[in-house]
């Protein structure tokens, strides 16, 4: 009798250590079957101040039966897989995509300060040209002055309000015109019109109003010479 009861107690052991370790495998086994994303959408980090929208992914599951989390982060869900992210401290962000039927998962993005942007010539072909040599007839087409902000690929509340164009040729006079607005006045683009090899244009005081502040921003100046 002792051996029987011996006996029964080996495989019942034997049958609580294979139910363990179906437990344990099983996680791995579903997070195997599932693909999870989660992409930012403006670029590869999230910027502090900006609405930043992040799209999550779980290939096998519903979007309302996924679920995303972080501390310290403001999330809201738009649908669809879509949330929208507001954070504050620059550095790293941790957000778990969670839900029912696979196993959660951790990401890590890195969170931003939106640079400086930085006062840019625009071009008829959409192009945008800091300071720097141009031909003549690259200069020619010139369409007024906007900004970029490096790295960042969301659209920023900011206006260029004023500007001045001074052509400082290589013999005569400067000649200076107050432009009013982003894009060219009439007699800023006559100005443009007579660059020629040996001229020097400076775009200066350039002032842009910015969301949320007081007065106009002052940004770069911008320097191209004519070759």
């Amino acid at each position: 009798m002792k051996f029987m009861s011996t006996r029964n107690s080996f495989f019942s052991g034997l049958q609580t250590v294979a139910l363990l370790a179906i437990l344990y495998f099983l996680p791995n086994v579903a997070t195997a079957q599932h693909s999870i994303t989660l992409t930012p959408q403006k670029g590869d980090a999230l910027y502090i101040g900006v609405d930043n929208p992040i799209l999550v992914k779980v290939e096998g599951i519903a979007d309302d039966q996924v679920y995303l989390a972080s501390d310290g982060v403001e999330i809201e869900n738009q649908g669809n897989g879509l949330y929208n992210v507001l954070v504050s401290n620059p550095g790293k962000a941790t957000f778990t995509v969670h839900g029912e039927g696979f196993q959660y998962k951790n990401f890590d993005v890195e969170v931003k300060r939106i640079a400086d942007p930085l006062a840019a010539l625009k071009l008829e072909n959409g192009e945008v040209k800091k300071d720097g040599a141009l031909t003549a007839a690259a200069f020619k087409m010139a369409t007024g002055v906007g900004f970029e902000t490096d790295g960042y690929q969301g659209q920023l509340q900011l206006e260029i309000v004023t500007y001045t164009i001074l052509r400082v040729p290589k013999q005569g006079d400067v000649i200076e015109v107050l432009n009013t607005g982003a894009n060219l006045s009439k007699k800023a683009i006559e100005l443009v019109k007579m660059a020629t090899p040996g001229d020097t244009f400076y775009f200066e005081n350039v002032q842009a109003n910015v969301t949320g502040a007081n007065e106009p921003r002052k940004m770069n100046s911008l320097v191209f010479k004519i070759k």
